[in-house]
């Protein structure tokens, strides 16, 4: 049987990622307005009603990447908010843009947002239900990838 998890965001944990040491040296973050961040997500998408949940993850990347911004900018102080947008070299505008789907979300956009809330990328890129990520994405604008040949 399956069972559906409408009713919260219990995979999502505030614990630290492996890669929340780089995401704070390079963001200027420091881990209270992290946890914030992850706490303001996991609080809100444990108290959306089933039907935005739905709409949410059925719905495009756009409408996705909105609910992540409008928590950010409700949990963090505009002076926070504007350290997140110089380290993600955006202005308001662009961010605006992205939300209303008329600037294309990068995938280094999803990989820094989806490891700024310790969870996996699969929520902004699919519409899969938010789940923690003990590793997180890398953050690398070009990530390396390690192939060997056996």
């Amino acid at each position: 049987m399956l069972h559906s998890r409408l009713s919260g965001g219990g995979g999502l944990r505030l614990g630290r990622t492996l890669v929340d040491a780089k995401l704070m040296a390079r963001s200027g973050l420091d881990e209270v307005n992290l946890r914030r961040a992850r706490r303001a997500f996991r609080e809100r998408w444990r108290r959306a009603p089933g039907a935005e949940k739905l709409r949410l993850v059925e719905g495009g990347t756009a409408a996705r990447f909105a609910f992540v911004v409008e928590t950010l900018r409700s949990a963090w102080s505009p002076e926070v908010w504007g350290l997140w947008l110089r380290y993600l070299e955006h202005t308001e505008a662009e961010i605006d843009e992205m939300v209303a789907g008329e600037y294309p979300i990068s995938p280094y956009m999803v990989r820094v947002s989806s490891a700024l809330l310790g969870m996996k990328v699969d929520f902004l890129t699919a519409g899969c239900w938010p789940t923690g990520d003990h590793l997180g994405p890398d953050i690398d604008a070009c990530p390396q990838f390690s192939v060997t040949n056996a």
